[in-house]
């Protein structure tokens, strides 16, 4: 080989080195980045004196799949516990016995007190301040449901537009790698910014990616629903004044519950789990929120029945009257007529809290005896409880929400730990290993000097011979 094939070849292989070692740098310095995957620079002989440096992007399509649904499944999990904790914290489980139960006992205690002293005005005052408190807490817990739903709902809208601006920017991903010679092979960055956006969408929702020769992605929902191929669908978050919220394709709404069947997972996903209006799921995650409300209602309507045999109200109003002045029907009374719900309309009967009625003081053994009586049932939301006093029928609904919030945390812990399980191994298989790389690099640059030795000798040989010309 003459001098001037040797400086050829040594050129060529130095800027094939270079290059290789530019893209091991990057690897460097991505190291600690979640969204990059690996770059695997390799060279080619394409003629006797060039080389040429082709880059493979680490990928393991099985893996991302799998991590992607973890991923989903996780967050699903957290933001359904989170509700939960939510519903307890408004119960009042959280911090030990629910304020429910401890008004009815409270309740309890005041007739208690006015069956040991009938004649008692601060007896009596006891029970109907204690009846009060009852049915404020009671309101206000219906309250906060109600606001914790319309928090939620504005969750929900919220993910939507993240979800909407998500779609459209991993469309216009898709319309950069189809028209890409290569698949993208030539921009791995645009891949990673591809695999990114189909991983924060995993965490909106669950979805099936279906990819495409070009580079370009398919999303779809587990259920089959659309999401982005190479257009964006774009969605919208329907939530009218005592509806169902729902999803439904944007500038096309339908009505409830339109596409909310087609979406599950991630935090979306969950969302609409929590204000799904079923009362019967089996799965404390579906209908949360109504089956609290559903059970508080159903409470409440107990509290103001007067017509069941054996019921609070009934053991009140059918007791011997003493007093002229004595209250007709009930202590709590609800508006059925209304709009309002049970547990919003509760309120302490209008003599007791004008004054221009008292308690039946011949009453008070009966309802005493009533409210002890351990054979109350309620079946309301999902929970059956059954041979109870009314207290325990208070601490069985607080009791419901804490078991299923313990679950729920469960869930949280356990899809959490295999998501980022996964995670790991992802980024064992794709990611930067910081050993591999600086070896790499270390052989990459001891081939630099190599040839760049090569290139000085040849240099010297040349310039030997033209001083022996002259």
């Amino acid at each position: 080989m003459g001098l001037s094939a040797i400086m050829t070849s040594s050129t060529a292989a130095l800027k094939a080195v270079q290059a290789q070692m530019q893209w091991r740098s990057d690897n460097i310095s991505n190291a600690n980045s979640t969204t990059y995957a690996r770059r695997d620079p390799s060279t080619i002989n394409t003629t006797g004196h060039t080389v040429d440096v082709t880059v493979a992007r680490a990928s393991n399509d099985g893996l991302f799949r799998l991590a992607i649904d973890a991923n989903s499944q996780a967050q699903a999990a957290t933001t359904g516990s989170d509700y939960l904790t939510r519903i307890g914290d408004i119960l009042g489980t959280t911090q030990g016995t629910s304020y429910l139960q401890d008004r009815m006992d409270d309740f309890t205690s005041a007739w208690q007190a006015f069956e040991t002293d009938p004649a008692s005005s601060s007896a009596e005052a006891g029970v109907v301040a204690a009846a009060g408190d009852l049915v404020q807490t009671i309101s206000d817990t219906a309250a906060a449901l109600r606001k914790l739903g319309e928090d939620a709902s504005a969750s929900a809208s919220d993910r939507v537009t993240t979800l909407n601006g998500k779609l459209s920017d991993l469309a216009e991903i898709n319309k950069r790698l189809s028209a890409a010679p290569d698949g993208g092979a030539s921009d791995p960055d645009l891949l990673d910014q591809r695999d990114s956006l189909v991983s924060d969408i995993s965490g909106l929702v669950g979805v099936t990616p279906v990819n495409h020769s070009d580079g370009s992605v398919a999303l779809y929902t587990k259920e089959g629903a659309v999401l982005v191929d190479h257009e964006a669908q774009q969605f919208q978050w329907n939530d009218t004044t005592g509806g169902q919220p729902y999803l439904s394709l944007s500038g096309a709404p339908t009505t409830a519950p339109g596409l909310n069947g087609a979406f599950s997972g991630g935090t979306l996903g969950a969302t609409l789990n929590f204000l799904d209006p079923s009362t019967t799921a089996t799965d404390s995650k579906v209908g949360t929120l109504a089956k609290a409300q559903a059970q508080l209602d159903a409470f409440a309507s107990l509290l103001a029945d007067t017509t069941t045999a054996g019921s609070f109200g009934n053991a009140y109003d059918t007791a011997t009257a003493d007093r002229t002045s004595d209250l007709a029907g009930g202590v709590f009374t609800i508006d059925t007529a209304g709009t309002l719900t049970a547990s919003q309309s509760l309120a302490v009967a209008s003599g007791l809290t004008d004054g221009t009625a008292t308690l039946k003081r011949l009453s008070a053994t009966a309802v005493v005896a009533t409210l002890t009586d351990d054979s109350r049932s309620l079946n309301a939301g999902g929970l059956s409880a059954g041979n109870k006093t009314y207290g325990g029928l208070a601490a069985a609904i607080a009791g419901y929400h804490a078991d299923a919030a313990a679950v729920a945390e469960d869930d949280q812990t356990r899809l959490g730990t295999a998501a980022d399980s996964l995670q790991l191994r992802l980024s064992s298989e794709i990611g930067v290993n910081m050993d591999t790389e600086i070896a790499q690099l270390t052989m990459l640059q001891n081939a630099y000097a190599a040839n760049a030795k090569v290139m000085s000798v040849a240099q010297q040989m040349f310039d030997t011979l033209l001083s022996l010309k002259s």
